[in-house]
């Protein structure tokens, strides 16, 4: 069972380390392609940002105020809660986002492109039943 445990650790860990290594060669960063990444996938505030991605709120923050600083972004105070901002692209950020994940979605095909669709298929149902099984020992804790 030990083993389990390190072995899933240890692939995680490559893996993780396989994508630290593109954006470095890349020049991009972490955190501001997964908020693009969501922006991209429909999230609309902060909050919804983190929640998807499970990233820090004093991250994303952090990067929504990079992004506001570069003009890539401004943020609407919605009008049902005044507390919540609501993003909105502008031109330029529109552009950025193209630039920053354009290339890792090419990346990301010419890997799944070599290891095949069935492959690709089982380990994503793989990790989704993993994920799955997680959130379920989770719940038996509360």
């Amino acid at each position: 069972m030990e083993e389990n445990f390190l072995e899933i650790t240890e692939m995680l860990g490559k893996i993780n380390g396989c994508y630290e290594e593109w954006f470095q060669k890349s020049g991009a960063n972490f955190f501001q392609v997964q908020v693009a990444f969501s922006i991209i996938a429909g999230a609309t505030t902060q909050d919804e940002i983190c929640k998807k991605f499970k990233m820090p709120k004093q991250t994303v923050n952090k990067v929504i105020k990079d992004f506001q600083r570069n003009n890539y972004l401004t943020l609407e105070t919605e009008e049902i809660d005044s507390r919540r901002k609501k993003i909105l692209l502008t031109e330029s950020g529109k552009d950025f986002i193209e630039k920053i994940s354009e290339p890792l979605i090419n990346f990301d095909r010419k890997v799944f492109n070599r290891i095949g669709k069935r492959n690709f298929q089982k380990l994503l149902a793989g990790m989704t039943a993993y994920e799955k099984a997680l959130r379920e020992e989770l719940e038996v804790m509360k």
